[in-house]
């Protein structure tokens, strides 16, 4: 009995330790799938009370060039705006931005650009970013929007880091900054008045209003069917500023109107109405592209200066100027000049001296004046017997005055 109940024993101990072992390896197994599947989510759940992105990013915009002739376009322009929405668990409206990719060609000279798209708005729970498309930006294969990368700030102070996962929008949209496929639109929103009347505040019978719509590009006014025209307000009476070509530049259509002897307007305000740009079947205002221009805008807009069509501009006297008396110059005379006696010189009388004779030195030893001369001297004969006459004749002359006074001295 004893060995029986000791058989039944272990037989239990060894099924319990093996419901034990079994029991273990299942729960194992199933936190570890479990973990599997929290990896798994693309996005990870953030504390109570602060938003978490959901879903996205989309492409919601549509371009509107189309380049494989479906009918449907596929190409954004420049000045297009590229729109990409997250959505999220619940509102999340603040500041921040996305990178967008662009891939500018193709092979050796393929260039990546990134361009940011800046938070645009939200909804109950999407958030938007808006990108404008500018004139360097090509992608002829689809941008895309560079994953994990969203930066948010909600108005609370929550900051949205970059979502969990690797999910990224390719895009099959092109995009190509060359073409220009937005319409032109008004710069400042809306039409204006330019220039002032004669008398500084008031419009008289007579004057032109002129009203310019400028717009941010060259635009080009058909007036095949009749002439575009805006709505002013004078003294609560509707009147219209029609067109006028002779005034108007490239991307700015002027319109005139000319006041009337019923206008009066004392208040000092004149309206350039809301949404009154007319243009008449079989005219346009477009671009060089052919987009009709945007002619809307939503607010009047007023100038200060008055009309008073019963009166006309007083005219401004401009005197004529008195002419100013030039006198002739008197003539100055001018002698003629006395002409200058130059008297010609008395021309001197050079005296020329006497040439003074010179004696021949004596001759020292070797010979004198009657040494005879000597062969081949024969020619000089006369010379040295003449030199002796010019030297004894003085010498004999004094010689003859000494012996006469000598005589009379004795003698007396």
């Amino acid at each position: 009995m004893n060995k029986f109940m000791n058989r039944v024993l272990l037989a239990g101990l060894l099924v319990a330790a093996v419901l034990c072992v079994g029991l273990g390896l299942s729960s194992f197994g199933g936190a570890d799938r479990g973990m599997s599947s929290v990896h798994a989510q693309t996005r990870e759940p953030t504390p109570t009370g602060q938003p978490y992105v959901t879903g996205g990013p989309y492409v919601v915009s549509q371009p509107s060039t189309d380049t494989d002739g479906d009918g449907v376009g596929d190409t954004y322009g420049r000045s297009e705006v590229i729109e990409i929405e997250f959505e999220f668990s619940e509102g999340a409206c603040g500041t921040g931005a996305i990178p967008l990719v662009f891939q500018t060609g193709s092979g050796p000279t393929s260039k990546r650009e990134e361009r940011e798209a800046s938070y645009s708005g939200c909804g109950p729970n999407t958030v938007s970013f808006s990108y404008i498309v500018t004139e360097e930006i090509r992608d002829a294969d689809g941008f895309s929007v560079l994953p994990d990368s969203l930066s948010l700030t909600t108005y609370d102070g929550y900051v949205v880091g970059p979502y969990i996962g690797s999910v990224q929008s390719d895009s099959l949209q092109r995009v190509d900054g060359s073409l220009d496929n937005s319409p032109p639109s008004l710069f400042g929103g809306a039409p204006s008045i330019i220039g002032s009347p004669a008398a500084e505040d008031t419009y008289f019978r007579g004057e032109e209003i002129r009203v310019v719509a400028e717009f941010k590009e060259e635009v080009i006014v058909s007036t095949a069917g009749g002439r575009p025209s805006i709505g002013l307000e004078i003294g609560g009476k509707i009147r219209r500023a029609q067109y006028d070509p002779a005034l108007s530049f490239d991307n700015g259509p002027v319109f005139a109107y000319t006041v009337q002897a019923e206008d009066v307007d004392t208040d000092g305000t004149i309206w350039v109405l809301a949404n009154s740009l007319v243009v008449p079947s079989g005219s346009y205002i477009r671009d060089a592209q052919g987009h009709d221009a945007i002619l809307s805008w939503s607010v009047s807009t007023g100038s200060s200066y008055k009309i008073d069509g019963r009166l006309t501009p007083t005219p401004t006297h401009t005197p004529t100027p008195t002419p100013t008396h030039t006198p002739t110059p008197t003539p100055t005379h001018t002698p003629t000049p006395t002409p200058t006696l130059t008297s010609t010189p008395v021309p001197t009388n050079t005296f020329t001296p006497t040439p003074t004779h010179t004696p021949p030195p004596t001759p020292t030893n070797g010979g004198g004046w009657c040494n005879p001369p000597s062969e081949g001297d024969s020619a000089s004969v006369g010379t040295v017997s003449g030199n002796m006459l010019l030297l004894l004749g003085p010498l004999a002359i004094v010689g003859a005055i000494k012996y006469r006074r000598r005589e009379k001295w004795q003698g007396g």
